[in-house]
Formats: C-alpha cells, structure tokens, sequence
C-alpha cells in the first residue's frame, strides 16, 4: 500500500521500475535465449557501453527532451547493469527455435515495459522513438522493427541465411510483444 501510495503521488518512480524491470527482462533474453557470445567477446561489448551513443543521447535531448533522455539514460545504465549481474540461464540450449520464439517473448516485454516508463535503452529502441516523434502513425515498434531488419539484412553476410532468418522471426516476435504491451493486448486488434 505505501508504495502504491507513494507511486501515485511520483508517477517517475513508476516509470523508473519499469525501466528497471524490463532492462532486467531483456537482460534474460539476451544472455540465456539469444546466443550473444561471439568470438570477439560478449554481449557487454556490443550492448554494453553507452559511450558509444553519445551523440544519439544530444540528439535525444534535442528531439525529446532532458525528461525522455534521462530515463534513456537509466534504461542504457540498468541494462549494462543486468548484462552484468543476470548468469546464463540454460533456458533453451541447442534449440533455435525455441530460443526465437521464448527470447522474443522476453526481450518484447522487457522492451514493451521500457517503453510504458517512456524511455529506451539507447540502441536501436532511441532511434525508432525519435523517428516516432516526426511518424506518429507508426507504432515504435514497428519502426524498431525495420531498423533492426536492416541491420539483420547487413549480418546475413557475415552470419549468413540461416541465423538471419532466425533473427528475422525474432524481431518479428519482439515487436509483436512489444506492440501488445503498448497497446494493452486490445481484443478488438488481436
């Protein structure tokens, strides 16, 4: 009850467990569902270092405003958190399929919670919520979802067809979840 209380008079602190709670989830998703180890290092160097999207942080403040950016700022610092201290849950070893189809559900909710505290993690979840703000009628998720396609078109070369279609089918998922949390699971649109 106190907390209840306490988040409706702050509705920010709402908005920062949210963050908190679905950087956690995306966390789980990426180390135990999504295999992140590559030969070059693990996940924390490629998702890891907010120093990398600095400039997309000005651009942020810019766009959206310090408000979206500092929570931007909270979700980029809780998920470098999470790839932190979260261990590799053996959740689906050896089986892509369940791996696409369980990650995505995870990482979809954990984004689709970022997003109902109004913030990002910095990656490609900043630039689809920026675009979002000159396309409204395109869902954040959406967009996320050709971006992120992009890139999964651009990997194929160096991962090739196989796994590009996995991730195809992940991201397909995510945004799908991601949507319906946004959207809070309409019976009319599903």
């Amino acid at each position: 009850e106190e907390m209840k209380s306490m988040i409706k008079q702050k509705p920010w602190i709402r908005d920062y467990l949210l963050i908190f709670i679905g950087t956690a989830l995306m966390s789980i998703a990426l180390k135990s569902a999504f295999d992140t180890k590559e030969k070059h290092g693990d996940i924390q160097q490629q998702v890891g270092h907010p120093q990398r999207n600095i400039p997309m942080f000005f651009l942020g403040i810019k766009i959206m405003g310090f408000g979206f950016m500092a929570k931007t700022i909270w979700g980029t610092v809780s998920l470098s958190f999470w790839l932190t201290v979260i261990p590799v849950i053996p959740l689906v070893e050896g089986d892509m399929v369940l791996a696409v189809l369980i990650g995505g559900v995870i990482q979809g909710t954990g984004i689709g919670l970022v997003f109902l505290g109004r913030g990002t993690t910095g990656g490609t979840d900043l630039v689809a919520s920026l675009i979002h703000r000159y396309v409204k009628h395109i869902s954040i998720a959406r967009i996320m979802q050709v971006i992120d396609g992009m890139i999964v078109v651009i990997g194929a070369f160096v991962f090739g067809p196989t796994k590009a279609m996995y991730a195809i089918v992940a991201i397909y998922i995510v945004g799908k979840v991601t949507d319906g949390l946004q959207e809070g699971l309409n019976y009319a649109k599903a």
